[in-house]
């Protein structure tokens, strides 16, 4: 298992992807990806994800969004998994990759 880098996801990124969060959740599924703006562009929530996993940023998350996180993987069985490893690691980069899978999914649920 590589190492998680120990620092903290700046706020120019935490602040989008906590928004990104809320888009995913929102999102009916299909072939539009929300789109949130960061780094002055607008960029689908799937880039700020990717960004967030691959940096393996290593900081807790707020209490606000596991609780989010948390209740949205709960109203699936299929989530289960996901629903673990937050309760056991609640840190941006799993986080990122949980959102990721949910991303998949209801891109493919048209």
């Amino acid at each position: 298992m590589t190492k998680r880098a120990n620092h903290r996801i700046p706020d120019s990124l935490s602040h989008p992807f906590g928004e990104a969060i809320i888009l995913l959740i929102d999102w009916k599924g299909g072939t539009e990806e929300p789109v949130v703006t960061f780094d002055g562009k607008l960029v689908p929530i799937g880039v700020l994800f990717n960004l967030v996993a691959e940096r393996k940023f290593s900081d807790r998350l707020p209490a606000s969004l596991l609780q989010l996180l948390l209740t949205y993987a709960g109203k699936e069985p299929k989530r289960r998994d996901q629903l673990a490893e937050l309760r056991l690691l609640p840190i941006y980069e799993i986080a990122a990759r949980c959102l990721q899978k949910w991303l998949d999914e209801k891109s493919r649920s048209d």
